[in-house]
């Protein structure tokens, strides 16, 4: 559950988050409201997973829909590292102890329909951003990422896909040892 190819042209990246949009929501459409709610012992709730996801995947979602020429303030891209690479470098910013920061859920836990929308609607935003991009601008520019610095919009869009597997494979594998 949560694995896909490692993408790497537009489309296939496009592709690999809808599946795995598809699979989150099955999966997190599983879960009883209490326990959709409930910390996983002293991690957060599977609906604050969510919350953190759809925060982190609107940001980027609007990092994609600003026009280009604001991008040059963070540079120009001279190419995108590999899938395995921009996994290994949030490994090792984890390891390294980096937190989710400002993008983080909040305190208060919405109701449970108004966490899905809000998963599914940042999961639209950045299909439809990512529609109009091409191949060689995605190497190009850039965006800013608070662990990882400046990654080009690829790096960014691996980071994207790669970080919402990782946290739905951390609330199946709490909720599996907890049963």
């Amino acid at each position: 559950m949560f694995d896909f190819e490692k993408p790497q042209s537009k489309e296939e990246v496009g592709v690999a988050l809808g599946v795995l949009e598809v699979e989150i929501t099955s999966y997190f459409d599983s879960f009883g409201d209490g326990d959709f709610q409930a910390a996983q012992g002293e991690h957060w709730s599977p609906a604050g997973h969510l919350r953190h996801l759809a925060k982190s995947v609107r940001a980027v979602a609007g990092g994609l829909g600003q026009p280009k020429i604001a991008l040059w303030f963070f540079g120009r891209g001279r190419g995108s590292r590999s899938f395995d690479e921009m996994v290994a470098a949030y490994r090792a910013e984890l390891a390294a102890g980096g937190k989710a920061g400002r993008y983080g859920p909040s305190a208060a836990e919405p109701e449970r329909s108004v966490v899905m929308a809000r998963w599914s609607d940042a999961n639209s935003q950045l299909q439809r951003a990512l529609a109009s991009w091409s191949e060689r601008a995605l190497d190009r520019y850039r965006l800013p990422h608070p662990l990882l610095g400046k990654l080009t919009v690829r790096e960014m869009l691996f980071f994207t896909l790669y970080h919402n597997a990782h946290h739905a494979r951390r609330v199946l594998e709490r909720a599996e040892s907890a049963q």
